[in-house]
Formats: structure tokens, C-alpha cells, sequence
């Protein structure tokens, strides 16, 4: 406040009729600003999500802010400040006025948004939310700050790539979903790719079921239809495998759903070339014990993937990575084969099956240790979604992709909200 003071005392008796406040520490993209003209006072608001380090605003209901702090919660905010103001002369005059009393009582040392806060609450100033939402743009106050901000620049530097792929590929649990919930706007978002002609796709690892119980849920969740073609899931990748080595009896850890997906009967006797494990919803203790038996016995482990869990609304659960290491701790083997994602081969037979390029697609994900390294070493690109497994937190850690962020193929996005309006603004472009 103390710094906007002077700058005030400095500009007041030029002459103009609209000035815009910017805090320094706030990077944005350059469309921004010479679209931000307009008649009213106004608060620049993202409503694409909620920061915790932020400014929030709430909104009364004549549709004026009420109010504006950090404290305020995500049951009550209207949206996130951008630090960013716009002020017609007879609002500036109201809060330069409030600005002068707060710096000549001692409280030299108060944020600007308390002189807001105090004539909000008042009733004194009218301002209204000017609203972003779809613009790249973050404040830099730590080193973390300064990684979401290059995330952000490097997502704003290729969306014409990004907007130009054809096939769009989707991770489910963790991604699209949780549990028996979709995930915000991401029904939204794949509507609208395919209302502007892009193939939409959905690949999982789980092995619990189907590609057509797959496709029911992927309906019944989402509210949308979904082709029987666009499901791919490890059980695919893996009978392919399987057909390949020629194994005469294997063991399946797996449940009737994903036997049957496979078009094979579960082999009762202790006798195989193989083990096969995933995940197995079904799983008994005798079944465990066989597993173990066998591979004593020689059998090869194979793991159809290596996810230790899998989220649901509830939390998270063990997943095929999990099973399988209990398995194989117990019989003392070592893993024979891991299929599913991270596999790369996943993303190839996708991209055969929609007839597109490798770099022609776009795979959205929530796993680093997996999906990401699936596709690290192809021209394919990734957004990686923070609404599942992973937190930023966990990206932090992981040295060689923070190393190359700004030359690697992973974009970081928060969530479907705001890419629903990144992509809303920018493929109507293209």
C-alpha cells in the first residue's frame, strides 16, 4: 500500500480517466492486457481455481465485490484475484482518499487489499470482477512460483501445436474421474474437442473389468457416448503379449470380467509357464497361494501394470503393482514382464488403431511414474493433471523432468476448468 501511495502521489494530477494497478511480481501473457479495456472499475478474477496463497473475492449480490482477502474460503470465494486493478477516476479517487487516511494513522506497513477490504465492506466502492479465466498468466513469489509460471509460459508457447493434434487421448482414474465422480469440466472439455472434429480416446491401465464395462462407465460417469473403439486398456496390450510368447498354461490373477475380456478360462491346476497378475477386485488368499506356488515352481511373472493404486472417491486402493509385489516378495521371483503403461507400446497401438501420427497426439494423465515415463521418450505430448495421484508437490521431486521442463513434452495443467477455457478462447483460432 505504501509503494502504491507514492505512485499515486505521483500521477495524480496528470491527466486521465482510467488507470490500471499491476503488482510486479505477476507474469501474463501480452493479450492480456490489450484486452482488459472497459467503462467499469473492476478486480481482475480467475475462476478457473482456488489458491490458497492468493487473494480471494467475494460477490455480492447487486454483482459488486463485497470483499477481498486471503482468508477467505473455497466455500464462500467467488474467484482469485490476478492482482490486478482497474479504476475508473471516481473509484481511484475513493481509494487513493482511503489509501492517505490508512498511511497517515502509522499502518504503513498493510497490503492494498486492506484499504479494498475496509470500503468494500463499507459499501463505499463499486468494482466489479473482471473475469480472465482462459489467459496464462501466475505471480512469482517463491521458486515454486517460478516453475508453475514456466509450466504456464511453455503451455502458452505451444498451444498452436497442442490445438492442432488430432487425437486426444484420456487416462480414467485420477483423470477423468474418481471414483464414481467425474472430474470438473472434464465431460465439458471433451465435448468440446470433439464439437471442434478432434478424436477423443480413452486408455487405462485398470484390468478389472472389460473395455465395454470400460465404455458403460465412461458414459454413465460423464454423461457422454462413447465408442467401443475408443477404449483401450492394458488387457488389450496384454493379449497381444501373451499371444506372442505362446505360453501353454498360465495363471491368471485376475477377475471373471478381465478373463473374459481376454476370451480365456482360468487354469484350476498347479501346473503353468506362467503367472499372470493385475488388477484382480476378486483376489482370494487361495488364489494368492497358487500364484506363489507356481512361480516357485518356474513359472514367469508377468504383471499386465505396475500402478501400486488406484484412487477412488473413497481414497486410494491396491492396485495390480501392489498384488504383484506381495506375490512375487513371497515366492522370491523376480518380474519376468510389466506390461500396460508405462509400456510406450500402448500409445503406438492407439495411435495405429485412429490412424494419426505419434506427434499428432495429446495424452492427459495424472500419474508421472508411469504415464509420463511412457511417453518421455516419444514425439507424443502430455498434460499432466494434478486432480489424481499426483501434486505438484510430487513433481517437485522428480529432478529430470523439473531439469527439462522447458524443453521436454509434458505441460502441466491444473485442472480441466482451466483448460476448458484456455481451449475455449484459443481453438475457435484455428
Amino acid at each position: 500500500m505504501y509503494s502504491l501511495g507514492m505512485a499515486f502521489d505521483n500521477v495524480w494530477n496528470e491527466d486521465w480517466n482510467t488507470v490500471y494497478v499491476l503488482n510486479g511480481d505477476v507474469v501474463f501473457e501480452k493479450s492480456f492486457l490489450k484486452n482488459a479495456s472497459g467503462e467499469s472499475s473492476g478486480v481482475f478474477v480467475d475462476k478457473t481455481m482456488y489458491i490458497e496463497e492468493s487473494m480471494k473475492v467475494i460477490l455480492g449480490e447487486d454483482g459488486y465485490i463485497s470483499d477481498i482477502s486471503k482468508k477467505i474460503g473455497e466455500d464462500s470465494y467467488y474467484a482469485v484475484s490476478v492482482d490486478m486493478y482497474r479504476f475508473q477516476r471516481e473509484e481511484a479517487e475513493i481509494f487513493y482518499k482511503r489509501i492517505k487516511e490508512i498511511l497517515s494513522s502509522g499502518r504503513v506497513n498493510q497490503w492494498t487489499e486492506v484499504a479494498l477490504s475496509e470500503l468494500f465492506r463499507e459499501g463505499l466502492l463499486k468494482m466489479v470482477p473482471i473475469d480472465i479465466s482462459g489467459y496464462i498468466w501466475w505471480e512469482i513469489d517463491n521458486h515454486e512460483d517460478k516453475l508453475r509460471t514456466l509450466f504456464r509460459l511453455n503451455l502458452l508457447h505451444d498451444l498452436p501445436d497442442l490445438i492442432n493434434c488430432k487425437l486426444f487421448v484420456f487416462d480414467l482414474d485420477g483423470t477423468i474421474n474418481l471414483g464414481n465422480r467425474p472430474i470438473d469440466r472434464a465431460p465439458d472439455f471433451i465435448e468440446l474437442l470433439r464439437k471442434f472434429g478432434k478424436y477423443t480416446a480413452f486408455l487405462t491401465n485398470n484390468s478389472s473389468m472389460t473395455n465395454q464395462d470400460h465404455k458403460e462407465i465412461i458414459e454413465r460417469i460423464l454423461g457422454i457416448d462413447v465408442e467401443e473403439r475408443e477404449v483401450f486398456s492394458s488387457l488389450d496390450h496384454l493379449k497381444d503379449y501373451l499371444d506372442s510368447k505362446k505360453y501353454e498354461k498360465i495363471f491368471y490373477v485376475l477377475n471373471d470380467r478381465a478373463l473374459h475380456q481376454l476370451g480365456v478360462s482360468q487354469n484350476q491346476q498347479l501346473e503353468a509357464d506362467a503367472v499372470v497378475v493385475g488388477f484382480d477386485t476378486e483376489i482370494t488368499y487361495e488364489k494368492m497361494r497358487k500364484a506363489v506356488i507356481l512361480l516357485q515352481k518356474g513359472a514367469d511373472l508377468i504383471v499386465v501394470y505396475p500402478d501400486m493404486r488406484c484412487p477412488t472417491d473413497e481414497g486410494f486402493i491396491p492396485n495390480a503393482g501392489s498384488i504383484s509385489q506381495l506375490i512375487g516378495s513371497v515366492s522370491g521371483e523376480k518380474v519376468f514382464y510389466v506390461g500396460g503403461k508405462p509400456y510406450p507400446q500402448m500409445i503406438v497401438d492407439i495411435a495405429s488403431r485412429f490412424g494419426v501420427e505419434l506427434s499428432e497426439i495429446v495424452y492427459f494423465v495424472d500419474r508421472i511414474y508411469t504415464d509420463i515415463k511412457m511417453v518421455e521418450k516419444l514425439p507424443a505430448k502430455a498434460f499432466l493433471m494434478l486432480t489424481g495421484e499426483t501434486n505438484f508437490e510430487d513433481l517437485l521431486d522428480d529432478t529430470d523432468l523439473i531439469g527439462g521442463l522447458e524443453t521436454n513434452n509434458v505441460f502441466l495443467v491444473e485442472n480441466f476448468r482451466f483448460l476448458y477455457r484456455v481451449f475455449e478462447r484459443i481453438i475457435v483460432l484455428f
